[in-house]
């Protein structure tokens, strides 16, 4: 008996979680290439069917449809993510490279004083050599 029940409630479970056909005519065209059990599988396990799946061999988010989100400038970063996608940066720069806004060498985030040109020795501030009047 109860191995009647489980194959019955095994069916049932296998009729609704059988794969609904979005796009007949793509996979009409995956199936002119691939065989059915190809073009209905999941590949990648994104979620996303082999036929509808633009990369189906690399793993993608559902938010961009299958595929994986690029990261042009290889910083870690992807390009959704990154304020600066096509230049290299740090992620605690949000993808972007460290300015230098006065142009001394320090980088604005390590420079004490960054609008103004200054000594590497005195963390990019200037050196002041005053004399108080004396000669």
């Amino acid at each position: 008996m109860k191995i009647k029940v489980s194959a019955v409630l095994f069916f049932v479970f296998s009729c609704f979680h059988a794969q609904e056909i979005i796009d007949k005519d793509a996979l009409k065209k995956c199936r002119m290439e691939f065989n059915k059990k190809i073009c209905l599988s999941d590949k990648d396990n994104d979620g996303f069917l082999f036929y509808l799946d633009k990369y189906p061999d690399e793993t993608g988010s559902s938010e961009n449809f299958g595929c994986p989100f690029p990261d042009v400038d290889n910083d870690g970063i992807l390009d959704k993510d990154d304020s600066c996608p096509t230049i290299f940066g740090p992620a605690e720069n949000n993808g972007c490279p460290w300015s230098d806004t006065d142009g001394d060498g320090i980088l604005d985030h390590e420079d004490s004083c960054p609008t103004v040109w200054g000594a590497k020795t005195n963390n990019g501030c200037p050196i002041c050599n005053y004399n108080h009047g004396k000669q």
